[in-house]
């Protein structure tokens, strides 16, 4: 059995799209459009981000690098996705992680600070993990999807006295929400101020949908922000999801209400728009209570993806299985 890797090639696109799909252990799925998006990531030579794991000449797993639109410009992230005859083997991995970080080190050039590296995989994944740790990583958070299956017992907002819900106008007011956006997730985990700039990329992807963006405005102000979008193919149960990606309320107007009025109206728009169940992610640790909203909304845990971090003050670790979130 001849294993090799070599750098991605445009014309690798149809196997990319078929592995990234195929080897997700929860079903989720790419549409082309998703896939061509997160390519173009890292903007320095992006064709060298991906890995293709070849087995007899074809196609059987990758790895990547990405840097999020919304995280720390010297911030790089990497994973690694095998298919189950191959998980085992310690030395295809070491080979993989040598890899993305020789890969890392070409580009850390273009930014002014040092470069931290992140790497992530699903709870289940022991083996990738234990690899990960071999380099030096060290368990650094953790983070849920939740889902809601049943879209038949939504409930409408409860609008806190004053506030009005509705969509942002994306032409003249991206600057109030990315300024309400900002107020709302500080403090959380390494958030990032964002520019609208940096927001004004997504409007070319299909990250963000600005029909399923929404604000919560009193007296002229935006003091909390929920954005969302429609996954454009079904995961692999067949589904369309709906996904709450940012939810976020400027702290004096936290505990009144608004966060859940928000949600809500989301739900309701996501289901109108066609969305057949919805996901979101949220930091295990989460210090404003996110958790115990969504479980009173009636979503249920599905997975934790586990982070790792080098270089980095390790998190105490985890305690507990998914129904202790």
């Amino acid at each position: 059995m001849a294993i090799r890797i070599r750098t991605y090639r445009d014309s690798d696109f149809p196997h990319l799209l078929q592995l990234t799909n195929e080897l997700d252990i929860y079903g989720q799925v790419y549409s082309e459009e998703e896939l061509k998006a997160d390519l173009t990531l890292l903007k320095v030579e992006p064709e060298k981000n991906y890995f293709l794991v070849i087995e007899d000449g074809e196609p059987v797993g990758y790895a990547r690098i990405w840097r999020n639109r919304d995280g720390a410009i010297n911030r790089h992230h990497l994973r690694i996705a095998l298919p189950p005859h191959l998980q085992e083997s310690d030395d295809l991995f070491d080979r993989l992680i040598t890899q993305l970080e020789s890969r890392i080190a070409e580009i850390a050039g273009e930014y002014s600070d040092p470069l931290q590296i992140r790497a992530s995989c699903y709870q289940e994944q022991k083996n990738h993990a234990k690899a990960f740790e071999r380099h030096g990583y060290k368990l650094n958070r953790y983070f849920a999807r939740m889902d809601l299956n049943d879209l038949s017992v939504l409930k409408p907002p409860e609008t806190p006295a004053g506030v009005i819900l509705r969509n942002i106008n994306v032409e003249n007011e991206l600057d109030k929400a990315v300024d309400c956006l900002n107020q709302g997730f500080a403090g959380h985990f390494e958030f990032v101020p964002l520019t609208v700039e940096e927001y004004e990329e997504y409007m070319d992807t299909p990250q963000l949908q600005p029909q399923l963006m929404f604000v919560a405005e009193s007296n002229g102000e935006f003091i909390g922000i929920c954005l969302n979008k429609i996954s454009p193919v079904p995961e692999a149960d067949g589904f369309i999801w709906g996904v709450v990606d940012d939810l976020a309320v400027v702290p004096g107007w936290r505990g009144k209400g608004l966060g859940r009025a928000l949600i809500r109206h989301s739900m309701l728009a996501l289901r109108e728009g066609g969305a057949q169940k919805i996901c979101l992610w949220v930091d295990y640790d989460n210090p404003f209570g996110a958790k115990k909203l969504y479980y009173s909304e009636g979503f249920v845990d599905r997975y934790i993806t586990v982070s790792y971090a080098k270089n980095e003050e390790p998190v105490p670790p985890f305690q507990g299985g998914l129904g202790g979130l």
